[in-house]
């Protein structure tokens, strides 16, 4: 759910840091990102604490934090198509009555990629795994940036993934 991380990242970053202030340290300026960017019911009572201690900073983070988790139980909880489409619509224009200039921004590419979001409801497929190839492959390219065999290459990636019965 990468709109979800973009969403998240977007706003807690900017609000959340501020709220928290610069007399604290980096590490716990970014252990508090991170604790509003992940969900809500797997946190342990002391993470529980320093979530509502945060949420009580600025009435923003609240309201985005909010937001965040009835996207998430939206996107465990939607039955069908049509009522996926009408809460996300609903979702939207609540997100939007905010008027929080970096939420705005992340509402933009939310509203771009409607179709794509809401479709997930359809069959429940996510690309994950091919966006997991992907990264290996990345991560294969970056180290065998100065090879100039091919056949190198390929064979890197196909050992990667034991595809051992094609022909090199």
């Amino acid at each position: 759910m990468q709109g979800k991380s973009r969403f998240t990242n977007a706003f807690t970053e900017k609000v959340a840091g501020d709220a928290v202030g610069s007399t604290v340290t980096h590490t716990a300026r970014n252990h508090a990102v991170s604790l509003l960017s992940r969900r809500s019911n797997p946190l342990s009572q002391r993470e529980d604490v320093l979530v509502q201690q945060l949420l009580s900073l600025n009435p923003d983070i609240r309201a985005v934090y909010e937001l965040k988790e009835e996207l998430i139980t939206w996107y465990d909880c939607s039955s069908n198509i049509e009522q996926a489409r009408c809460v996300y619509k609903k979702w939207l224009l609540k997100a939007k009555r905010l008027s929080i200039s970096e939420l705005n921004q992340a509402l933009i590419t939310f509203e771009n990629w409607e179709e794509e979001i809401t479709n997930y409801h359809c069959h429940r497929f996510i690309n994950a795994a091919v966006e997991g190839r992907n990264n290996k492959i990345k991560a294969i390219q970056r180290r065998c940036y100065f090879t100039r065999n091919k056949r190198y290459y390929l064979l890197r990636i196909k050992m990667e993934y034991n595809i051992h019965l094609l022909d090199v």
